[in-house]
């Protein structure tokens, strides 16, 4: 490949973000195409102006191919019409990228004003920020009118010159990078069109990247472990795990897969079974190794018994966070490495809400349970309202009819509790268990409810309130149901009522912008001061469908108390290493 010719890959890699990956497989493709070429049967001699044409179009026409044949001076004027053309539609791309750098910076710019005004000040406050948000809207909608007359200007030129490399190498490129975005965000229609174009006009180049093929190397602690492997498909609108091939023991090396979302089940004798969701990316290798690390991370297999009844072992490892431009305060698509941690398959009950509050009464705590325990809202902001259980002879607590309303039952989520409420639940089970407990961080959250592949619920991308309970999906009057009631509202880890049922409070202080991380890996969650607001996750009964993707996020003063909002508990987990696995 000659040097013009990688000079004018790099810079389209620069431009369309291409990965090192990617243009590796760029230049490798093309290096095969040259290594091939002698071996290619020559063509006869060129008889028509076309064929005379195609023969002078390429960069660096081969002797045999030119021996005796004096170029068209009107191929060689057309060709160098065209030439100027391409030069012309590159000045076009260069602005479209400039002007949406631009957009990007007034959009910052808008969230930084905006963040500083109340929701409920006057406009004239905000106007300043509106600026900025219009301004990035224009900016934006010259910059798609910039690349539409780039894509149309490279068609010209191949109306001018046919089958033009140069041309058709630019259409790819561009197609490419549309493509990867589509796929980014879901979006199976734009993707469809974008492969399309990228067809028409990739010349070999892309064929590594149209295959999309991907590579699995992991390792396990213990090594040796029973590897059975499922790939999601989509059936009836959800995706649906179904045994794709037996890979075998760990280690597994370069295991080459279709693109595409899978489920590891690894099992090992005094071990804990484990599910370990893995997301193959168009042409790439799944990472294991931890941010900042040299060597890989092996999948820990927590000895048998670690992981008790109702709770569910999270992996540690690299998962999708964000990007559902549809989710309320969503984050922006970001790959981000979370430690291990068991988490609770179901929020907590009202009977187990009712045994930290007898216990507390059991031993003297009588003004801590009261204080704890569900209540009404007050009359005004933050005040106490009664007690929505009632007291059983001996001091402890049940469940009581409300009116015309519904009895809770022991197995609902309990709600009307603060995040303070949560948090002393939390301190209990901790002592009581010698495990450390706590609120989850909202990351940790995520995770644990839409796997690794990105998807928008825990169970795909398409909502159906028969899912999971939604506002719309009980026949009568809305209300909390039994945490086993929607079996389909379950996460690739199996974590359930995470889309609807009941919200979760969780640890973190809430910032818009999303919480603060340690570069790419999700730390311990922000403690802050005890009143100021507090991430919430997850759908409700009370919700429609926008509010049930795993994206969604809200903060909430944390004395407050609310009719669909209760928790759960996460607990971080330590491997402990037995062998030299994870040291090599």
């Amino acid at each position: 490949m000659d040097e013009r010719l990688k000079r004018e890959l790099d810079d389209l890699a620069q431009r369309f973000g291409w990965s090192p990956r990617c243009l590796q497989e760029v230049h490798e493709a093309l290096e095969r195409e040259d290594e091939d070429a002698p071996t290619r049967p020559l063509a006869p001699p060129p008889t028509g102006r076309r064929e005379l044409w195609a023969s002078t179009l390429f960069d660096e026409p081969t002797e045999e191919l030119t021996a005796g044949i004096t170029p068209d001076p009107e191929a060689v004027r057309l060709r160098e019409r065209a030439l100027d053309a391409l030069a012309q539609a590159d000045a076009l791309l260069v602005r479209a990228e400039a002007l949406r750098a631009q957009a990007a910076d007034q959009r910052e710019e808008a969230d930084a004003l905006l963040a500083r005004v109340a929701p409920q000040a006057p406009e004239d406050e905000k106007a300043p920020g509106w600026a900025k948000e219009d301004e990035a809207e224009h900016l934006e909608q010259e910059a798609d009118l910039a690349e539409l007359a780039y894509v149309e200007r490279l068609r010209a030129v191949l109306n001018i010159v046919d089958d033009l490399p140069e041309a058709h190498r630019r259409l790819a490129a561009f197609y490419q990078r549309r493509h990867a975005l589509a796929e980014q965000r879901r979006d199976r229609r734009a993707a469809a069109r974008s492969e399309a174009l990228l067809r028409t006009h990739d010349r070999g180049v892309y064929a590594a990247w149209l295959r999309g093929d991907g590579a699995l190397s992991l390792n396990s602690e213990p090594e040796g472990a029973e590897v059975r492997l499922f790939r999601y498909h989509l059936r009836n609108r959800r995706l649906v795990a179904e045994p794709w091939r037996v890979p075998g023991h760990t280690p597994i090396h370069d295991l080459r897969l279709p693109m595409g979302s899978y489920r590891l089940e690894l099992r090992a004798p005094g071990r804990d079974i484990v599910q370990y969701p893995v997301f193959i990316e168009r042409g790439a290798e799944w990472p294991v190794t931890p941010p900042g690390a040299a060597e890989p991370d092996p999948v820990w297999l927590p000895p048998a018994g670690t992981v008790g009844a109702g709770e569910i072992y999270v992996p540690a490892g690299w998962f999708l966070a964000g990007g559902d431009p549809q989710a309320y305060q969503g984050l922006p698509r970001r790959w981000l490495w979370v430690d291990g941690f068991v988490i609770q398959r179901h929020p907590v009950t009202h009977a187990d809400y009712i045994a930290f509050l007898d216990d507390l009464v059991a031993r003297g705590r009588e003004d801590d349970a009261l204080r704890w325990a569900p209540r009404e809202r007050g009359g005004t902001f933050g005040q106490e309202g009664r007690v929505l259980y009632g007291r059983r002879k001996d001091g402890g607590f049940r469940l009581i009819r409300h009116g015309d309303e519904e009895p809770w039952r022991p197995d609902w989520p309990v709600t009307m509790v603060s995040w303070h409420a949560a948090l002393a639940y939390a301190r209990w089970l901790a002592g009581k268990t010698r495990a450390p407990w706590r609120l989850p961080a909202e990351l940790e959250w995520e995770k644990a409810a839409r796997g690794v592949d990105g998807r928008t619920l825990p169970w795909g991308d398409f909502v159906d309130p028969s899912w999971c309970n939604l506002r719309h999906s009980a026949i009568g009057t809305p209300s909390p149901v039994t945490i086993d009631r929607f079996p389909v509202d379950a996460s690739p880890f199996g974590v359930r009522g995470l889309a609807g049922n009941a919200s979760d409070w969780c640890a973190d202080v809430f910032h818009e912008e999303g919480p603060p991380l340690d570069g790419d890996r999700v730390g311990p969650p922000e403690a802050g001061p005890p009143d100021v607001r507090r991430a919430m996750r997850g759908g409700s009964w009370l919700n429609d469908a926008r509010r049930c993707r795993v994206a969604y996020r809200l903060g909430l003063p944390p004395a407050m108390r609310y009719a669909d909002v209760s928790f759960r508990l996460v607990r971080p987990i330590v491997p402990e290493v037995t062998s030299a696995t994870a040291r090599r």
